[in-house]
This record gives structure tokens, sequence and C-alpha cells, in this order.
């Protein structure tokens, strides 16, 4: 058999000379039920910050919705305003267009000139004869009675055509008396 060791036993803590032995504190009583008034207040803060974080990221989907919408809107809006500027783009071009233009003069009572005249800037001189342009003579019989009146951009129209006003000679020797003009409506 093996000796067995001598069992161990502790010896209190000697004092170091110079120094006093350290005091313990007294020992006491802690009561059963512990006050959590802090918990309470901290888990109501973090409830109102989330509610507060949901209900701001609702009002910032609603208005990124709305915009979404208004974007929409805005480029339909767009398009629309560039294919009007389009037709009215091609519409001035077709006022423009030389044929529209003599047409319009001529609705104006303008006549072509048959001859050209230029003024030189530098020292005045004027090059060319210019002369006024002068009506064509129309017979009276070939008058059309019926023109056709067209603009560019309009549906063409007939208009009947009469003199303002008519004169009878008189046979009384009287002087002559104007009739009301009569114009018959365009079918």
């Amino acid at each position: 058999m093996t000796p067995t060791p001598p069992p161990l036993t502790r010896h209190p803590a000697r004092p170091m000379p110079g120094r006093e032995p350290a005091r313990r504190a007294a020992l006491r009583v802690v009561p059963a039920v512990i006050s959590s008034s802090g918990h309470v207040v901290y888990a109501a803060v973090c409830i109102a910050l989330c509610v507060a974080g949901l209900v701001g990221l609702l009002m910032l989907n609603t208005a990124i919705g709305q915009g979404a919408f208004e974007l929409q809107r805005l480029q339909t809006q767009s398009q629309q305003l560039a294919d009007t500027a389009e037709a009215l783009s091609q519409q001035l071009d077709s006022y423009r267009s030389p044929a529209a233009l003599a047409a319009r003069a001529r609705e104006l009572g303008m006549v072509p000139a048959q001859s050209v005249g230029f003024i030189r800037l530098s020292d005045g001189v004027i090059l060319g004869a210019a002369e006024p342009a002068k009506a064509p003579v129309v017979p009276a019989a070939a008058t059309p009675t019926a023109t056709a009146t067209t603009k560019p951009g309009a549906t063409p129209t007939a208009t009947a055509t009469k003199p303002a006003t008519t004169t009878k000679p008189a046979t009384t020797g009287a002087k002559p008396v104007a009739t009301k003009p009569t114009t018959k409506p365009a079918h």
C-alpha cells in the first residue's frame, strides 16, 4: 500500500509586517423585487423609433410613387407637345412654299413684275429698268362664275362670285339704280 499524503489545511493569511489586514464589508440581505423602470422606458423609446421609421418609409414610398406618376404625365405631355410642334412646323413649311406664296399673292391682287430694277448700295446707282406691274386684262366672257379658293392646310371651298352692284339702265332717263348684292351659299 502506498502511504496517503496528509490533508492540506489552510492557514490564515499572515499580515505582512507594516500593513494592517484589509477589512471586509458587512454582508446584508438583498430585497426580492428589483424595480425595472429603466427597461420599460428603453423599450418604449425603441418601439417609438421603429414606428417613426416605418411611417417615414411609408411617406417616402408614397412620395416616390406620386413622383413616378407625375413623371409619366409630363413625359406624355412632352410627347404631345413635340407632335404638335412637328405638325406646326410642317404647316409652316407648306405656307413658305413658292406655290403657296404665289397663290396668296394672287388672292391679295398682286401681279408678277415684268421688269426688275436693283439699287447698288455702294454708290446708289439704279441698275435695270423697273416699271410698275400691270394686271393682265381678262375678257369678261372668260371670267368664271365660281372659283375654288384653297389655302395650304385648308379644304377647298367653292364660292360663287357676282358683281357687288348691278345697274340697270332706266328707260325714263333717270339715274341708274343700284340693286342689293346677292350671294349664294357654298354647297
